[in-house]
């Protein structure tokens, strides 16, 4: 995904925590669209779905094949 800008969010410390999904926000955590945030009393919905956009869609089936063909990896889930 190159030339793609990657968002991450962290909470440094702060008192109330910061809450992504609704899951307490532990470590920096790469952001998807539609993500939730919550921050106190405000929420924030990150907006961003041109996100891991891939034209190139020879190279969408060869992924697909090799993500079948791998069957010791973790699958991700995005």
């Amino acid at each position: 995904f190159e030339h793609q800008y990657l968002y991450y969010v962290t909470d440094n410390h702060s008192v109330n925590g910061t809450l992504l999904n609704g899951n307490t926000l532990v470590y920096p955590t790469l952001l998807h669209d539609q993500d939730a945030l919550v921050m106190g009393t405000t929420i924030l919905v990150f907006h961003y779905p041109s996100m891991f956009a891939v034209e190139d869609k020879a190279m969408v089936e060869k992924l697909a094949q090799l993500s079948k063909s791998s069957s010791k990896s973790i699958p991700w889930m995005g």
